[in-house]
C-alpha cells in the first residue's frame, strides 16, 4: 500500500495556502522569468462588475437547483439572466462587443455560466522558452516537480548567470487562488501548433471524494502559430474570484509589484507591463531623492575567508552628525550573538544588508528639506523595516507595513525615543539561492522556513540594528548634546560674573543718577531680581550634587546586581550539589562512605562561605569607606573564590606578582568593594568568552593570566580567549555596547568598572600589548595612578562619576 491522495489536496496546496493575490502574481512572474522571459505582461479585463457577477451567478444557481428537481429552467428565466448579463457589460471594455454578441447567442444556462465565468479574466503572458505537449504532461502536470531545482544544479556548473527562482513545483497551483477556471497556452519555438492545457479547479473542490487521478485533465494541441519561431506561455485565469477595478490594480502596482525586484540597484527591475482594461497601470519606481535626505546610511556583510571562517563587516555613515564607524564581528562574537554553532552560521551563508534611517521630526522645511511633503510620503510608503531579496527577487512579506519580522518595533519600544522603528527604516538583505540554500521559503510563500540558519540570521540582523546602529547613535547624541551644553560649573561661574556686572552696574546707576535711590521700589526690584537669581542657583547647585550623588549609588547599585548575581548563581550550584551528595548517601544506618561525604559537604560549605567573604566588601557600609589593604592579597582572595567555577569550566588561572619578593605587598587605600566589582566584571565576560572559544574550539585550553606590577602600581589581567578587536578599544567601555545575546548582558560591565576605576583615583583600560594574537587586544589594565584610555600617566584624580555635561573635579 502507498499514500493515497484526494483530489480536494490540490485546493489546499492552492487556492488555500496562497495567503494573497500578490502572492499568486510572484509566483507566476517568477514563473515567467524562470522560463527565460525577457518580461511579463499581466492584463486584468473587467466586462462586469463583480458584485453584478455575484448577482448573477446566484441566479444561475437557482435556477440549475429548480431544474435538478426535473423541471426544465422556462425560457423567460433564461431571457432574463440574458438580458441582465448584456445590460451589465461595459461597453469600453475589451472586447465587450464581441462578448455582448456571444451571450445573445447563449441559449442555454451552461452557456450562460461559462460566459459569466469567461466575464472578466487575468492574462499572464510571456515569451519565454514555452513547453512541449509532453512538457505539459509530464512537467507542468506533476505537482512538486524537481525540474527548476534539477535546473539549478545544472546551472551551477555552467556559464549561465541569471539564477533559477522556482523549487517547490507548486507556482502553478497560485492560479487556484486569483480564479477557478486556468488555460495554459504555451509553445516551443519550432512547434507549428500552441499547445493547450484547460483546468477547471472546481472539480478539485471539498465536496468531491475523488481521488487526484480520477480526474481527466489532459493537454492537446491548439491553433496553428503564425510563426513557428515564436514561443512562450500564457496563463488565462477566470472564474474570478476577486473582484477586480483601476484603483485595486494600481495599489498592488504600487504596494507590491513596485517591491518585486530589487528597488535600489539601478536598472534591475525585471521588466513587468501591468494593464487594466487595455490601460497601462504605471509602476512606480524607487525615488533616489531619498537618499539625499537619509539621516544615516548603514551598510554589512557576512563574508566567509579561505578557511570558511565568519567575518561580519559593516559601515555606519550618520550623515546627521558627520559621524562614521565602521565594525567587524568575528567567529566568535557571531556565535555569541546567535546562540548557534560555528557550523550554523557557515550554513546560513553570506549575505549582505544595506538600508538608510530617517529621523522624521528632521523632514521639514524648517530643517532644509525641499518638498518636504512629498518626501514624507514616499518614506512613508517605502520605510517598513527590511525587506529580503533572494536572486534580486522579493521574499514576502518582509518589510512589509504590517510585518515586523525583526521584532524592530518592540526593540524600538522598549527603548527611549522610540529610536530605530519600522516607520524610520527602509532598506534590504540580499541573499542567494547558491550562497543561502538553507534559506527556502515557506510552502504559502509566506517568509522563511523557520530553522536554525534563518534564527541565526534574524539575530544577526537585530545585533547590527540595536546593538551597532541604534547604540552608535545614542553614543553620538549623546556627545554631541554633551558638547552643545554648559556644564554646571560654567554656567556657574558665569552667573557669578553677570551677579557683579548687576550690583557694578546698580552702584554706577545710583552714583551717576542719585534721584534714582528715591525711587526704592525700582532699586529694590532690581535688588530681589539679582536675589532671586542667587537662589535659583543655589537650588539648582544642590539638585546638581543630589544628582551626582544619584548617578554614584546607581554605579554602586549595577556593580553590587551584577554581584548579586553571581553570587547567587553559586549558591545555587554548590547548594545542589551538597542536596545531590546528601541524596546519594546510605540512609539506612552509616555506611563507611558517610565520612567522605561529609568532608566534600564540608567543601561546598567552604565555596559558600569564600563567597560570602568576598560579598561582604559590598555592603553600604563597606563601599562607602576607604581603607588601606593589601592589593595583591586581595586580588589572590578574589580569584580564590572563583575556583569552583574555574575548574567547571576546565580554566587555568594564574596570579604572578612583579618583580619576585620573599614577600610581595601592594598597599593602596581605596573602597575595597569596588574594586571586587570590577575584578568581577572582568572575570565574568572573560569566563563568558573564553566559553564561547571552547565551543568552536574542542582543544582550547583556557586561561587567564593576572600580573599584579608593584613597580608600576597596576594590575594586567589577560585572557587567552578571542580578544577584542583594536577598533573597539574605547568602544566596549561605554554604556550599553555588547556582543552577547540578549539575557547574557547589558553592556554595563566595563562602563561601571572604568567609571569605579576613576572614583578611586585609578583608571581602566585596553593594553596595546598583544601577547595572544596579533590582531586583537586581551589585556586590561588596572593603573592605580589614574591614565588615558591610552595608558599614559594623569595627575591623580579622586573624582565622582559624573554625567556628560557636569564637571565636579577635586585634582591633587
Amino acid at each position: 500500500m502507498s499514500f493515497r491522495v484526494t483530489a480536494r489536496t490540490i485546493l489546499q496546496l492552492g487556492a488555500e495556502l496562497i495567503s494573497s493575490d500578490a502572492v499568486a502574481f510572484y509566483e507566476l512572474i517568477k514563473n515567467a522569468f524562470d522560463a527565460g522571459s525577457p518580461r511579463a505582461e499581466i492584463s486584468v479585463v473587467c466586462r462586469i462588475s463583480h458584485d453584478s457577477i455575484v448577482v448573477l451567478r446566484e441566479m444561475i444557481a437557482d435556477a440549475e437547483e429548480e431544474a435538478e428537481g426535473g423541471n426544465a429552467t422556462p425560457s423567460n428565466v433564461i431571457d432574463d439572466i440574458r438580458d441582465l448579463l448584456k445590460t451589465e457589460v461595459d461597453p469600453g471594455s475589451p472586447g465587450a462587443a464581441d462578448f455582448a454578441r456571444s451571450v445573445e447567442k447563449a441559449r442555454a444556462l451552461d452557456e450562460l455560466k461559462l460566459l459569466l465565468d469567461e466575464a472578466n479574466y487575468i492574462d499572464i503572458q510571456d515569451t519565454g522558452e514555452g513547453m512541449s505537449l509532453d512538457d505539459l504532461s509530464e512537467v507542468y502536470l506533476t505537482i512538486g516537480t524537481r525540474s527548476r531545482l534539477e535546473q539549478r544544479e545544472q546551472q551551477k556548473s555552467s556559464a549561465k548567470s541569471r539564477p533559477i527562482l522556482g523549487e517547490k513545483g507548486l507556482g502553478r497551483l497560485s492560479t487556484m487562488r486569483l480564479g477557478s477556471r486556468l488555460r495554459v497556452i504555451t509553445s516551443r519555438t519550432g512547434e507549428a501548433r500552441w499547445n493547450v492545457l484547460e483546468v477547471d479547479w472546481g472539480m478539485f473542490s471539498h465536496e468531491s471524494d475523488k481521488l487526484i487521478e480520477e480526474i481527466p485533465v489532459t493537454p492537446h494541441r491548439g491553433d496553428k502559430k503564425t510563426d513557428p519561431a515564436l514561443s512562450g506561455t500564457t496563463i488565462h485565469i477566470s472564474g474570478l474570484e476577486s473582484g477586480w477595478s483601476r484603483g485595486k490594480l494600481e495599489q498592488v502596482a504600487r504596494d507590491e509589484f513596485s517591491r518585486l525586484t530589487d528597488p535600489f540597484v539601478p536598472r534591475s527591475r525585471y521588466p513587468i507591463t501591468v494593464r487594466f482594461n487595455g490601460n497601462v497601470i504605471p509602476i512606480p519606481s524607487f525615488d533616489k531623492l531619498l537618499f539625499q535626505y537619509a539621516h544615516a546610511i548603514v551598510n554589512a556583510r557576512l563574508r566567509f575567508d579561505v578557511a570558511r571562517k565568519p567575518h561580519l563587516v559593516g559601515s555606519i555613515d550618520y550623515t546627521n552628525r558627520k559621524r562614521e564607524k565602521t565594525f567587524e564581528l568575528d567567529e566568535v562574537a557571531l556565535v555569541s550573538i546567535t546562540k548557534s554553532p560555528s557550523i550554523v552560521i557557515e550554513h546560513l551563508g553570506p549575505f549582505a544588508l544595506q538600508f538608510y534611517w530617517f529621523n522624521r521630526r528632521l523632514l521639514t522645511k524648517a530643517e532644509g528639506v525641499l518638498d518636504h511633503e512629498r518626501v514624507k510620503n514616499l518614506v512613508n510608503q517605502w520605510a517598513g523595516g527590511l525587506m529580503v531579496y533572494r536572486d534580486g527577487f522579493r521574499v514576502h512579506p518582509y518589510g512589509s507595513p504590517e510585518d515586523d519580522w525583526l521584532s524592530l518595533d518592540r526593540k524600538a519600544l522598549a527603548a527611549p525615543g522610540y529610536k530605530v522603528n519600522r516607520r524610520q527604516v527602509m532598506g534590504k538583505v540580499d541573499i542567494s539561492a547558491s550562497g543561502n540554500p538553507r534559506l527556502v521559503d515557506q510552502t504559502n510563500r509566506e517568509g522563511l522556513r523557520d530553522n536554525e540558519e534563518k534564527a541565526a540570521l534574524v539575530a544577526i540582523l537585530q545585533h547590527i540594528l540595536t546593538g551597532e546602529f541604534r547604540t552608535f547613535l545614542d553614543a553620538v547624541d549623546a556627545d554631541v548634546n554633551a558638547r552643545e551644553v554648559l556644564s554646571f560649573d560654567e554656567v556657574e561661574e558665569r552667573v557669578v560674573i553677570q551677579e557683579k556686572r548687576i550690583d557694578d552696574s546698580l552702584l554706577t546707576l545710583v552714583k551717576r543718577h542719585p534721584e534714582v535711590t528715591q525711587d526704592k521700589e525700582v532699586v529694590n526690584a532690581i535688588q530681589n531680581a539679582a536675589d532671586n537669581i542667587r537662589g535659583l542657583m543655589k537650588e539648582a547647585s544642590q539638585m546638581a550634587e543630589e544628582y551626582e550623588k544619584g548617578r554614584t549609588q546607581l554605579v554602586h547599585l549595577a556593580g553590587l546586581g551584577l554581584m548579586v548575581e553571581i553570587i547567587g548563581h553559586e549558591l545555587n550550584r554548590a547548594t545542589a550539589h551538597a542536596i545531590r551528595t546528601l541524596d546519594t548517601s546510605d540512609k539506612e544506618g552509616l555506611p563507611p562512605n558517610v565520612i567522605s561525604l561529609f568532608s566534600t559537604l564540608k567543601e561546598q560549605l567552604r565555596t559558600i562561605e569564600k563567597r560570602l567573604r568576598v560579598l561582604d566588601p559590598l555592603s553600604t557600609s563597606g563601599r562607602q569607606v576607604k581603607e588601606p589593604f593589601d592589593l595583591i592579597s586581595w586580588v589572590s582572595e578574589i580569584l580564590t573564590s572563583h575556583r569552583a567555577q574555574f575548574e567547571r569550566h576546565r580554566i587555568k588561572y594564574d596570579l604572578r606578582v612583579e618583580p619576585e619578593t620573599a614577600r610581595p605587598s601592594l598597599m593602596v587605600k581605596a573602597v575595597k568593594g569596588m574594586f571586587v566589582q570590577i575584578l568581577e566584571n572582568l572575570i565574568s565576560n572573560s569566563v563568558y568568552w573564553l566559553k564561547q572559544q571552547q565551543r568552536l574550539d574542542r582543544a582550547f585550553r583556557p586561561q587567564i593570566t593576572v600580573v599584579v606590577d608593584v613597580s608600576a602600581r597596576e594590575v594586567r589581567f589577560t585572557d587567552n580567549g578571542p580578544g577584542i578587536s583594536p577598533a573597539r578599544r574605547d568602544e566596549v567601555f561605554q554604556p550599553f555596547v555588547t556582543t552577547k545575546p540578549p539575557g547574557e548582558g547589558k553592556g554595563l560591565g566595563l562602563y561601571i568598572s572604568r567609571e569605579i576605576a576613576e572614583y578611586n583615583g585609578a583608571s581602566l583600560y585596553l593594553s596595546d600589548d598583544r601577547p595572544v594574537r596579533r590582531d586583537s587586544l586581551h589585556t586590561f589594565v588596572l593603573a592605580l595612578e589614574s591614565k588615558n584610555n591610552d595608558g599614559n600617566a594623569n595627575g591623580t584624580t579622586k573624582s565622582l562619576p559624573t554625567g556628560r555635561g557636569t564637571s565636579r573635579q577635586l585634582r591633587n
